[in-house]
């Protein structure tokens, strides 16, 4: 269902139903807002917004899911201030593309890694 209007966002909360499952593809105010009411109705939500922050120029590629991956992770990051003190030293965008960038140099310049280094994928 395509998000265009608040009328459009009003029938799909109408709609939602506890325990069925949306992706929102965009983090603009419609899309983050739309996430809020439909996991405030039990929607398990999830949006996908960072993929441009990190370089990533193509549409998304959605696979059927392989025998033991992780379907699904949250984190809640007061919990984790309130029990560890730990907080984020940076936005998640900003990490994910360096950790993008760094990757994609390693990719390109294999040689230039620490003795010893393995590379995953």
């Amino acid at each position: 269902m395509a998000l265009r209007t608040v009328q459009d966002v009003d029938a799909l909360i109408d709609a939602a139903v506890p325990g069925m499952r949306c992706v929102c593809v965009g983090g603009g105010l419609l899309g983050l807002e739309t996430a809020g009411a439909l996991a405030r109705c039990g929607v398990e939500t999830t949006v996908l917004d960072l993929l441009e922050g990190l370089g990533y120029e193509g549409e998304p590629e959605f696979a059927p899911a392989r025998p033991g991956e992780l379907q699904r992770s949250a984190l809640d990051c007061a919990k984790a201030e309130r029990l560890w003190g730990w907080s984020a030293q940076m936005p998640l965008a900003d990490g994910l593309g360096r950790t993008y960038r760094s990757v994609e140099a390693d990719r390109a310049a294999p040689e230039a890694r620490p003795p010893g280094f393995t590379a995953i994928g």
